[in-house]
């Protein structure tokens, strides 16, 4: 591909990129936020089967959650068909307007998970946290969040020794 479009250079600015994403600030942060997640999903499962957040409905009643969740339903409901109505509107703009600008203006796609309830259910985070700090500490061992997050992650996961060296090479 690169000779045949002689761009030998971008390709190989391409590949030393590849070489140090992992090391970039942003990767930095998306994964630890993304190995602070997961280690809230583990100390509260309920997180990921749509609970509440933040222990909203720990101090009631069974009939005050029952209300909460018809209460959700409800709000679910009429975000729903006021997406179908936007949705119909949309088509009938479309419809009035030529086929010339169809082919300009594409709308974007919908994503179907936009909260990430998908993505939060995972059966074990923990091993999902450690294939993400596995990089950390490959890429980013300098960096003292990383230990301290291995620490955690790793005396969660009752794996002390690992644990330890994690703070070994922290300090």
């Amino acid at each position: 591909y690169c000779l045949r479009k002689m761009t030998l250079r971008s390709y190989v600015a391409l590949l030393r990129f590849e070489d140090t994403i992992y090391k970039h600030k942003f990767f930095f942060r998306a994964a630890t936020s993304v190995v602070g997640c997961y280690l809230a999903l583990h100390d509260k499962p309920a997180l990921a089967q749509g609970g509440a957040e933040d222990g909203e409905t720990e101090g009631m009643s069974e009939a005050e959650r029952k209300k909460l969740k018809a209460k959700q339903a409800k709000a679910e409901r009429k975000k729903a068909a006021d997406a179908l109505r936007a949705e119909e509107d949309a088509r009938a703009k479309d419809k009035s307007k030529g086929k010339d600008d169809k082919k300009r203006h594409k709308p974007p796609k919908e994503d179907e998970d936009p909260d990430g309830a998908k993505l939060a259910q995972v059966e074990k985070p923990l091993d999902e946290a450690i294939k993400l700090l596995d990089k950390l500490q490959e890429h980013a061992g300098d960096r003292m969040e990383t230990h301290t997050l291995s620490v955690e992650v790793y005396s969660r996961r009752g794996r002390f020794l690992k644990a330890l060296q994690s703070v070994r090479r922290a300090a």
